[in-house]
């Protein structure tokens, strides 16, 4: 399966309890803005050349359905986190209990 997503967030640690999950990562594409839904999970894959590495690739994991509440970086809240800059996510939902780091949560 391999879908384009509008936006695709890269998590580095993961903390969950219940239906609330937060996570610290990395934007890859998109804007991510509070009430922004990620409903797809995939592991990221490094692919080894003889260079040393080529593009990555992504391994369908499943459904979720997570919803924004809150962003933070930089030490505060914000109102949006681009492409590019690392944050923290609050999300609340069902599915985070299986993101583990390394993972890509994706959404439109």
């Amino acid at each position: 399966m391999n879908k384009d997503y509008d936006v695709e967030f890269g998590p580095k640690r993961v903390t969950c309890s219940g239906e609330r999950v937060s996570v610290e990562g990395y934007v890859f594409r998109g804007t991510i803005l509070p009430g922004q839904r990620f409903t797809f999970l995939s592991e990221s894959l490094v692919n080894r050349t003889p260079e040393g590495y080529g593009p990555s690739s992504r391994r369908p994991i499943g459904e979720i359905d997570l919803t924004v509440e809150s962003i933070y970086a930089y030490g505060r809240f914000i109102e949006e986190l681009s492409s590019g800059v690392s944050g923290k996510l609050e999300l609340i939902g069902t599915g985070g209990g299986q993101i583990t780091p390394d993972m890509v949560l994706c959404g439109h």
